[in-house]
């Protein structure tokens, strides 16, 4: 490692201290006159729009309308233009195009103010008011995304994506914030008071998220990782971290053994909760915190290490929802969830201890299981952690118990569903709905996923051909080349662990959710996007909380 690396993974270690640095600075505004604004930012499917009786679109209309007839045509890219009688001197158009098209979505609206934000941020724009139009074309039918403000709330979420700093930026101290204030306008005090509470609370969640998504594999490593989590500006609770033995966790183990003489890249089981039992929905959920993965001795090659520092990225969505959580939480009586959550922190690194191809690991649940191929380690982190979340459900006596996995184990997801993520379940989860409640829930707020049903073949694809193996962690192939590759994964999950027993027609059923981020959270090349907070939030929090009516 160079010095350069070892300089940055230093100062990584010490700039932990101001973690999460998101401090979410947005305001509600709804007279339509807000002082120290820099930039109008206007947001609309048509850039010209009739006449409002709005006190600050009757202000727009006119400006844009005069400027198209001088300019002859306001385009779809984010333009900027001078406008003395708006608030800042100056206006951006971004448009969302038609709404009620055969491929409109809330991303419409979202993407618009993600491009605005980025461009507002490019010529230095520090203080924006955000504005929506009429949206003429947003369908008649108010349910789902197009409720007012569920339009509001995904403009304000596009637009903190684009105000995000990248936490490798912070580290090397070349930024730490690029806005001083974001003010959204609503008329409609009710609304806007709903869309700052929520838009608050997932950019905190999301902010978690991404930077330890995001960070490279020395500024976050399995021990800067903990570092990061042990910063009481995160989280008021502080996790609880096991050292990772054969004796305790021997798949993870093996994973880790590599990585005996590095203290950096030592791996720990970090246990974080929230909430109490009082709460009246409880949620026991796990993802893995793969801070690199080399491949172990089945190395990856031809460039195909690139970007597996992203490995950590569904971890990293899962502690940004309990971050989101807790600021949704705080004060409340009972809370609104009780989460506890299991996360292997662990680098897939090469050495002479690596594991290896054909090692059967002797799990605590007396399972047999051969590594069919190393490169996928996160299964096997998850698994055992699968035990203890069944152990911990039964013995609080939850019922209707939820589980989640929350990782990015298979590229074959990105593959098939691109940027969404792949929401899957064992038998009481499709029974009752939970996946198509999370899709809906991820089409409200931009934060979109695809449902893949887990069949017989690919439980059957975790069986063994010799006897000395109960089950085969994986076949000796990349995922993203096989058939079915994202389903395999939570397949063998269940059946390595006990959550084996409590599907369809056991006594005791719990239903497993396991959402995969490989496309979703942010591809190597892209920004991080913090998935799943949104969609979780909603689910959990927003679905049944509406602005009251005036």
């Amino acid at each position: 490692m160079t010095v350069l690396r070892i300089v940055l993974s230093l100062l990584g270690f010490l700039i932990l201290g101001c973690a999460a640095q998101g401090n979410v600075r947005i305001e509600a505004n709804n007279d339509g006159n807000p002082t120290d604004i820099d930039c109008t930012i206007f947001i609309n499917d048509e850039p010209v729009f009739e006449n409002n009786e709005d006190v600050l679109l009757k202000k727009i209309s006119p400006v844009l309308k005069k400027l198209a007839d001088n300019i002859g045509f306001l385009g779809w890219n984010p333009s900027i233009h001078k406008a003395t009688d708006l608030p800042g001197g100056k206006i951006i158009v971004s448009s969302t195009r038609k709404l009620n098209t055969d491929i409109s979505d809330s991303r419409n609206i979202y993407d618009a103010a993600l491009r605005a934000l980025n461009f507002a941020v490019d010529i230095g724009v520090r203080k924006p008011l955000l504005v929506l139009g009429p949206m003429a074309s947003l369908p008649a039918d108010k349910t789902s995304w197009v409720q007012d403000h569920y339009v509001l709330l995904n403009a304000v979420l596009g637009a903190l994506q684009g105000l995000y700093v990248p936490y490798d930026l912070v580290v090397a101290g070349r930024a730490n914030t690029k806005y001083d204030k974001l003010v959204f306008y609503a008329s409609n005090n009710n609304i806007g008071t709903w869309v700052k509470k929520y838009a608050t609370a997932i950019e905190e969640g999301r902010w978690v998220a991404r930077d330890l998504c995001g960070a490279d594999p020395e500024v976050m490593t399995p021990e800067n990782f903990v570092k990061y989590m042990q910063n009481a500006t995160v989280f008021p609770n502080p996790p609880i971290f096991e050292d990772i033995t054969e004796a305790t966790f021997p798949l993870a183990a093996a994973v880790d053994r590599a990585n005996a003489d590095i203290p950096r890249f030592k791996g720990k089981i970090m246990t974080i909760t929230h909430g109490d039992a009082t709460a009246p929905t409880k949620l026991y959920m796990s993802g893995e915190a793969l801070t690199y993965d080399t491949g172990g001795l089945d190395i990856r090659i031809s460039g195909a290490m690139e970007g597996t520092s992203r490995k950590k990225c569904g971890a990293a969505g899962l502690i940004g929802f309990i971050k989101t959580a807790y600021e949704l939480d705080k004060g409340q009586t009972p809370p609104k969830l009780h989460i506890y959550a299991k996360i292997p922190i662990v680098r897939n690194n090469i050495g002479s201890g690596s594991f290896s191809l054909d090692d059967i690991i002797f799990s605590k649940n007396k399972k047999l299981n051969r590594v069919g191929f190393t490169q996928a380690a996160s299964r096997l982190l998850i698994a055992e952690q699968l035990d203890d979340l069944v152990s911990k459900a039964t013995s609080d006596g939850t019922k209707d118990p939820e589980l989640y996995t929350v990782t990015t184990m298979s590229e074959h997801v990105a593959k098939v569903w691109k940027d969404f993520t792949g929401i899957m379940g064992n038998g009481p989860t499709v029974v009752g709905g939970v996946r198509e409640a999370l899709q809906e829930a991820g089409e409200h707020v931009s934060d979109m996923g695809e449902i893949s049903d887990l069949i017989k073949e690919d439980y059957d694809s975790a069986s063994g051909p010799l006897e000395t193996e109960d089950l085969r962690a994986s076949s000796p192939d990349i995922s993203e080349s096989m058939t079915r590759g994202h389903m395999k994964p939570p397949a063998y999950m269940i059946r390595a662990s006990t959550l084996n027993d409590h599907g369809l027609g056991s006594a005791n059923q719990i239903r497993y959710i396991h959402l995969d981020v490989s496309g979703s959270a942010g591809r190597y090349a892209d920004r991080p996007t913090g998935a799943p907070v949104a969609m979780l939030t909603q689910h959990y929090y927003m679905k049944n909380d509406q602005p009251p009516k005036n």
